[in-house]
């Protein structure tokens, strides 16, 4: 069971270091208690910002939906959860590196032009004809 301080530094930590960075947030933070695993901030994380939304929702909507959390946000944590949601989405959406163009297109990209990539190439790797 979460208390609210450590809800409250879970979110402060994602307000510093942002989405993804779980165990700086976990060493900085929550050094004291060694039964928090990064992954337990990762998970709490996504269960605030589920309950954070479904509390815009009205009343009669958030007693239908069962996904809600027995003890609701207090209405300042959630707002700061909603807030840090713009900030910070999660998950983090990854782009290739280089380029706009992902991996898997350019290779669907080459298969159509009966060509293989170059790093396919450097590997020894054939393609099918």
């Amino acid at each position: 069971m979460w208390t609210l301080s450590e809800v409250v530094n879970l979110v402060d930590g994602i307000s510093e270091y942002g989405v993804g960075r779980w165990t700086d947030i976990k060493r900085c933070l929550f050094s004291s208690s060694s039964y928090r695993t990064p992954i337990d901030l990762r998970d709490k994380w996504r269960n605030l910002l589920r309950s954070s939304s479904a509390q815009k929702c009205s009343k009669k909507e958030a007693e239908e939906n069962d996904d809600i959390a027995l003890r609701p946000l207090p209405s300042n944590v959630a707002r700061r959860v909603r807030e840090l949601a713009k900030i910070h989405p999660y998950p983090r959406q990854r782009g290739s590196k280089k380029s706009g163009i992902n991996r898997v297109g350019s290779v669907i990209a080459s298969q159509n032009n009966r060509s293989s990539p170059i790093s396919l190439r450097r590997r020894g790797v054939r393609m099918k004809k």
